[in-house]
């Protein structure tokens, strides 16, 4: 049992990545990328255990520029990179489009008669584009589409006797291995976000709407190896996912108390299936193999504030209410030697609800120096059991992750360096 959720959630332009199937987006034409340590509940919609990177593209300008880069590098890789942007309607509607191709063979060779020689080779292909409208300097709609794909072959990597002392094993000899049954991993990556904005004097609403679709297939070699008993058997595992989310955001402007807030929703629907493997046992082939349908729903509110405490101090209040639901069915077939076995029929439902609270003491001890301390609290949902191998809910889902996060650290600006040290524990 796992959880499909990354404690390390990504943000690009407000899109969320978090599955463990869907966790690698475009980076191109890049702004800047924020780095949070620990829980980020308070700030985001997607709550985060772990921490959260936030990627912020390039506002584009009036006038189009853009760029492209072509490499090619040994193992047969070549790699393309494209970005350009700039003004439909000057000061008013804008556009860009930007992307990645990247392919190469792979640095282990398979050496099993009739199988490709490319063990890992790999392919890459990752496009996004928008529309962003500026009637005024209020309001602002942005539109974004991506399309991704993905497709890795095998692993970097090689399976070994398990006699052998894992600190005798070198990269040299994973570069020629012996496997029968094609290995990969194919991602297809579709989503749209839509992204409105409007600045009142003090305030400043966003909206933030996104729909993705993922669709994967794994396939893999049961041993890795060749010539042995478990010659011709593999294991499998086919994905489908969609998701809605919709976020607000109300964050204050010009204001001495910094504050925002913000409610999140989100909607996901996994279909999962083939999943399973063929493994030899007593004699046998068994081959197990799982159809789940799994849905989860989030409902959030959340908020922090800082409130300067004279001329030296400030503090920092947060909070996060959050309500999961997931429910999952699932059927588990199975057979040996050709005979088969009573399904296995489960169906759950499970609600998480919890409050995270953040709580940050700052000093300004010059106009260069600040130093901190902080507390939070960090939180991911439980979940449930993908191949179960009975209907009883005890032994299929398991509980929420909590951690409580203690920091405290000190931060210097100089004329032409910084030095950040923090002290940090995460029970």
């Amino acid at each position: 049992m796992f959880t499909n959720n990354n404690p390390v959630v990504i943000y690009v332009d407000g899109v969320p990545y978090y599955d463990r199937v869907d966790f690698n987006p475009s980076l191109e034409n890049i702004e800047r990328i924020e780095i949070l340590r620990g829980p980020q509940g308070t700030l985001y919609g997607k709550d985060a255990i772990g921490a959260v990177i936030n990627i912020i593209t390039k506002a584009p300008t009036n006038e189009w520029s853009g760029s492209l880069l072509a490499e090619y590098g040994s193992d047969n890789l070549y790699k393309t990179l494209f970005n350009t942007s700039g003004a439909i309607i000057e000061n008013k509607l804008f556009a860009g489009i930007n992307g990645s191709f990247k392919k190469e063979d792979g640095w282990i060779t398979n050496n099993y008669s009739g199988m490709d020689e490319d063990a890992n080779k790999k392919s890459d292909r990752k496009t996004s584009a928008f529309l962003l409208f500026e009637p005024n300097e209020k309001f602002s709609a942005k539109i974004i589409m991506t399309n991704n794909y993905e497709k890795d072959y095998f692993m970097d990597g090689f399976s070994a006797d398990p006699s052998i002392d894992i600190n005798k094993l070198k990269r040299e000899d994973a570069e020629n291995v012996s496997f029968d049954v094609p290995a990969y991993e194919r991602t297809k990556v579709k989503s749209e976000n839509l992204n409105l904005s409007y600045e009142f004097e003090k305030m400043r609403l966003e909206s933030i709407t996104t729909h993705k679709r993922v669709d994967f297939d794994g396939e893999y070699d049961t041993d890795n190896f060749s010539n042995t008993p478990s010659d011709g058997l593999s294991q499998f595992n086919y994905t489908e996912l969609k998701t809605w989310t919709q976020e607000l955001r109300l964050s204050s402007k010009n204001q001495d108390i910094k504050w925002i807030t913000g409610l999140y929703f989100d909607k996901e629907d996994r279909s999962q299936g083939p999943y399973g493997a063929e493994q030899l046992y007593m004699g046998g082939v068994y081959i197990g193999d799982a159809y789940s349908k799994a849905n989860s729903k989030t409902q959030a509110i959340f908020g922090q504030t800082m409130i300067p405490l004279g001329e030296d101090f400030e503090l920092t209040l947060g909070g996060r209410y959050q309500k999961i639901k997931k429910d999952i069915d699932v059927t588990a077939k199975s057979s040996w030697s050709g005979m088969a076995n009573p399904d296995v029929n489960y169906k759950d439902e499970k609600t998480w609800n919890t409050f995270l609270p953040k709580l940050a003491l700052m000093y300004h001890i010059n106009n260069d120096t600040t130093s901190y301390i902080s507390v939070s609290k960090g939180y991911m949902p439980g979940g449930f059991n993908y191949y179960p191998s009975s209907n009883d809910s005890s032994q299929n889902s398991f509980e929420a992750q909590k951690s409580t996060n203690y920091e405290i650290g000190l931060k210097h600006l100089g004329e032409d360096y910084a030095i950040n040290l923090a002290i940090f524990k995460m029970d």
